[in-house]
């Protein structure tokens, strides 16, 4: 595949303020229309979304992103509970159907489990059984889960046979590829959509402009900066490229706000020169800096 058409775009931006970053707000419904021409325009075909992403459905539906022909991944509402009960299998049925209604169309891409561990509970597999049913009635195309770290990944593999998964990969974390699990998925036919490219950010970040949580990354950071450079590279090209170009993954989902970002996105995503052979020695293993949830 080309860059481009492995590129898919997050849409949390859309429906609700999100990210340290965001300076720009929700975009307006003209900005959104003209987000999703030039998508198409450069084969970006894949949106992510989800119901906890405030009003991204909706406004995905207001648009007929479906209907211009965009595949739609989102994912069923949380349960977060010991025990996977029937009613809760019930409100994630009904939440899924009000997603369809919202986005005003009848398949979904992909359907997503947002919180895993929900499927590794006491009654997940009746979670499991009722996103099946839905794909034998034609609701939704693939079935899978969000994952955040490969523990994780292994216990629902074990379980489950899913079509799908989303997780994050970037050139700080790796380590769904050197545990190898990427290969594994590869192996069984499972379509990867990895996120966080950019590390929400810290990725892009001169060393001198880190925050104090991040300091001893400072060097690693400095000589991660000189390797992009001495390729001819800038930070935000070596980042979506690292994972573009990743034999096992399928789709890289990058969050979008404004229309000036999207273009700079695409063009960040075009073969061009400079390799990454070096890439791979970035990786870190530190929770503290690779999972944003321990940040503080």
């Amino acid at each position: 595949m080309s860059g481009c058409t492995k590129l898919g775009l997050g849409t949390v931006q859309w429906g609700m303020a999100y990210g340290i970053a965001n300076s720009t707000g929700l975009p307006s419904g003209s900005e959104i229309g003209n987000m999703l021409r030039v998508a198409k325009q450069h084969g970006v075909m894949l949106l992510d979304t989800a119901c906890t992403y405030g009003e991204a459905e909706a406004r995905l539906g207001s648009q007929g992103a479906t209907a211009q022909g965009f595949q739609i991944v989102t994912k069923v509402t949380p349960i977060k509970s010991s025990v996977i009960r029937d009613e809760d299998v019930g409100l994630v049925r009904l939440t899924f159907l009000e997603s369809l209604r919202l986005l005003q169309c009848k398949q979904v891409y992909g359907l997503l489990v947002h919180h895993a561990d929900d499927l590794l509970q006491a009654g997940g597999d009746r979670l499991w059984a009722a996103l099946q049913d839905l794909k034998i009635q034609g609701h939704v195309g693939k079935v899978g889960v969000s994952v955040y770290n490969p523990a994780q990944l292994e216990r629902v593999l074990e379980s489950y046979d899913i079509d799908l998964v989303q997780l994050p990969f970037n050139l700080y974390d790796q380590r769904f590829a050197q545990t190898g699990l990427l290969k594994q998925l590869k192996r069984k036919g499972v379509e990867v959509h990895a996120r966080s490219a950019y590390l929400q950010g810290l990725l892009l970040l001169p060393a001198e402009n880190l925050p104090e949580h991040f300091h001893r990354i400072r060097n690693l950071q400095a000589q991660l900066h000189r390797n992009i450079r001495e390729q001819g590279l800038m930070p935000r090209e070596a980042c979506l490229r690292f994972c573009l170009d990743h034999p096992h993954i399928d789709q890289v989902v990058v969050g979008v706000e404004t229309l000036q970002q999207l273009v700079e996105i695409i063009d960040a995503s075009k073969p061009g020169v400079g390799n990454l052979s070096w890439a791979e020695s970035s990786a870190i293993t530190d929770q503290q800096i690779i999972n944003p949830s321990m940040w503080p």
